[in-house]
């Protein structure tokens, strides 16, 4: 039965689960639930754990609902721009398994992400004792859904690792015999947010990912993830900021995420008289280096005019922070409440808290997870 399909998809992402939560998270009637466990228990399919909780009342102690056999691992792929990774993970988002990988070739098409989906299946084969239910890409640049990654216009530079148009997920799903699922960088971090991070309990946020390859956005909207019609939704790292600026391989010129890396770069090097990158900033602010701080802090400051006007539009609780930076992630912070200050309405400014994500890159890995409850409750 569906109803039994949905409660084993959500339960083997979410071991422990109890029958009220599964309600609540599902969207369906209680006596529907406990009639599916019912069942998915004769079946054995799922196992019932009785927990230590305290009682409600004179009730008794709410139960744990676990699913039989093998414990539930999910695959995880991801660019950095410079190097591509492959692990596996526990149901916590814990790293089971992991391992580096030949970065493919941009133009290698749907042939490219194969050995990406086989490398993870084989990581997962070498742990018995666990299943591999899912594998996800980390995609750090717009993906379309149902269409592929947009075609990457003659004489840019790729910002994604593999570029092919049409339904990539159905494709693969079907080559390797699980289900595979792209999802943009920054969803995958709000999603892991939602769930675990700062943004749980929330309704309303802007999340804003800062990597060693650029910016990226995703936006929360009435306590979910919002696509838009075709998964562009949150795309800030494709705002346009100088419309005579260096093309962009979304096909656009002058896009955020160049603009303020190749200005922040260029001030390094002149500063450091050294071939600095973007990714090489953190470190040295987090060892006290002013001149690194100040740059990052810049990095929120130009951040900061194109998110006071998304924010004005969306009225969001939270805007965060998140991604590699670390403990850097401070000074974009720092430069962003300078200019929201300025320029963001002061009904918005005063009343939204501006954060950096305590979850950094393990906001992403939690995303992962959320994606397979996210398909159960959607089924």
């Amino acid at each position: 039965m569906e109803t039994d399909a949905r409660v084993l998809s959500y339960a083997v992402y979410a071991p422990g689960v109890d029958r009220t939560e599964l309600a609540r998270e599902l969207g369906l009637p209680a006596p529907t639930i406990v009639s599916a466990v019912r069942r998915l228990i004769a079946a054995g399919d799922l196992i019932e754990v009785e927990t230590t909780t305290a009682r409600t009342g004179a009730g008794r102690r709410p139960r744990e609902l676990r699913p039989s056999g093998p414990a539930t691992l999910v695959g995880l792929v991801s660019w950095d721009g410079a190097a591509t990774r492959a692990a596996c993970l526990d149901v916590t988002g814990a790293i089971v398994a992991a391992t580096e990988m030949i970065t493919p070739d941009p133009r290698a098409g749907i042939a490219g992400l194969h050995p990406a989906v086989r490398e993870v299946i084989a990581l997962a084969a070498a742990h018995p004792g666990h299943r591999l239910r899912s594998v996800v890409l980390s995609v750090p640049a717009p993906y379309l859904t149902g269409r592929g990654a947009p075609p990457v216009v003659e004489g840019a530079t790729p910002t994604f690792s593999v570029i092919a148009p049409g339904d990539l997920e159905a494709e693969l799903s079907a080559e390797h015999g699980l289900p595979v699922t792209l999802e943009n960088d920054a969803n995958l971090a709000a999603l892991g947010e939602l769930y675990g991070g700062a943004v749980r309990g929330r309704s309303h946020a802007v999340c804003v990912l800062v990597n060693d390859h650029g910016v990226g956005g995703a936006v929360v909207v009435n306590g979910a993830l919002a696509r838009g019609a075709r998964g562009y939704a949150g795309e800030l790292s494709h705002l346009q900021i100088d419309r005579d600026g260096p093309l962009c391989a979304c096909g656009g010129r002058g896009c955020l995420s160049h603009h303020i890396r190749d200005r922040v770069v260029a001030s390094a090097q002149a500063a450091y008289d050294a071939p600095i990158t973007f990714a090489d900033l953190p470190r040295p602010a987090d060892a006290g280096d002013a001149g690194a701080a100040r740059m990052l802090r810049d990095v929120g400051r130009g951040l900061g005019g194109p998110l006071a006007h998304l924010c004005t539009f969306l009225d969001p609780e939270l805007l965060l922070v998140g991604g590699s930076l670390g403990p850097s992630a401070a000074h974009v912070v720092a430069g962003l409440r300078d200019v929201l200050a300025v320029q963001a309405p002061p009904a918005i400014a005063a009343n939204m808290e501006v954060l950096a994500s305590g979850l950094g890159p393990d906001a992403e890995l939690l995303g992962a997870i959320e994606l397979g409850r996210l398909a159960a409750r959607t089924r």
